[in-house]
């Protein structure tokens, strides 16, 4: 006889968790977009010479982590899905709010830019962590998995405290050719985070002994 038992509360939520996930990111980073227009639009002047390299820089940056929180979120989520608690909301408003302080410190004081973008790591390296660990352990992936994951999160959090101590040690104080060699570092930092995550997530996916999540 065919079990038509209802499926139960969690697993409803359980199940539609990945899409409310990825929508709450996306709703994330569409307002830190608006916010990065809006702040270029009060601009008066974009500068000249490396002033404007900076500027460039900057927002370059601010669009490639955007587009990795994004990139990050979707596959991990859909894939390897953690338990859905009340920090997944509350870490998306803080996520919000620290993304709102970046673009706003666009072209207007570069310290500041530097220990909001050091925020923004040790924030995001907290909620990589936390998820990541989660959903790898819920879904019975091994400890050699956990521990690459373990380095990845290290890795966004050491980016994080990079950044806030330059801005401690007066970073936004330096010329601009310093503060672009800055900024493009941080970009580059961010690209090797992205190939080391999806190294890790490449290795998780091959585990055989995946549990059914």
């Amino acid at each position: 006889m065919r079990d038509t038992q209802p499926e139960s509360a969690e697993a409803k939520l359980r199940r539609q968790f990945p899409a409310l996930y990825i929508t709450l990111v996306s709703i994330v980073i569409a307002l830190a977009i608006e916010g990065l227009l809006g702040r270029l639009g009060e601009l008066e002047s974009l500068g000249v010479g490396a002033a404007r390299a900076v500027l460039f820089a900057q927002v370059g940056v601010v669009l490639l982590i955007a587009s990795l929180l994004w990139w990050v979120s979707a596959r991990w989520v859909t894939t390897i899905p953690w338990p859905f608690g009340f920090s997944d909301g509350f870490s998306m408003i803080a996520l919000l709010i620290v993304f709102h302080i970046v673009t706003r410190s666009i072209a207007n004081d570069f310290g500041h830019w530097l220990l909001s973008l050091g925020v923004f790591g040790l924030a995001t390296s907290f909620v990589y962590l936390l998820n990541g660990q989660r959903g790898l352990r819920v879904n019975g992936h091994s400890g050699s998995v956990r521990r690459r994951h373990g380095v990845a999160g290290a890795a966004v959090g050491a980016i994080g405290l990079v950044c806030t101590l330059l801005a401690a040690v007066g970073g936004g104080a330096w010329a601009p050719p310093g503060q672009l060699v800055l900024a493009l570092g941080i970009g580059v930092a961010t690209i090797a985070f992205a190939y080391l995550d999806y190294r890790v997530w490449r290795l998780a996916c091959a585990e055989p002994e995946r549990a059914d999540a």
